[in-house]
């Protein structure tokens, strides 16, 4: 075979694997545009918690009840177990009157 002819074979062997890689390197790039697109927003906020966590917080430690008033203490308890039953008991009425109406 001439000499010519191992040259051009070489070359388009060249140009194939050029085509090839250049294939390659356009899918990982569209790949790669598509990730930054899905990380731009996380990384936002992986500063803002970073911020946040830079800021120092100021804890402060509730209040000790033990020496609370018994009475005022119960007294709050009731009504608010007096106001959760009627709670219930209202949403006892709207069911029975939703099955009611159905009939």
């Amino acid at each position: 075979m001439p000499i010519w002819a191992w040259i051009l074979i070489f070359v388009g062997i060249a140009l194939a694997g050029l085509g090839l890689h250049l294939t390659i390197l356009f899918g990982i790039k569209y790949k790669a545009q598509r990730t930054m697109a899905v990380v731009a927003p996380i990384q936002q906020k992986i500063s803002q918690l970073q911020e946040q966590l830079a800021t120092k917080s100021h804890y402060q430690a509730p209040a000790n009840n033990l020496g609370d008033d018994p009475v005022v203490t119960t007294q709050i308890w009731l009504k608010r177990q007096h106001a959760s039953e009627q709670r219930k008991a209202a949403r006892q009425r709207r069911l029975i009157s939703r099955l009611t109406k159905r009939k």
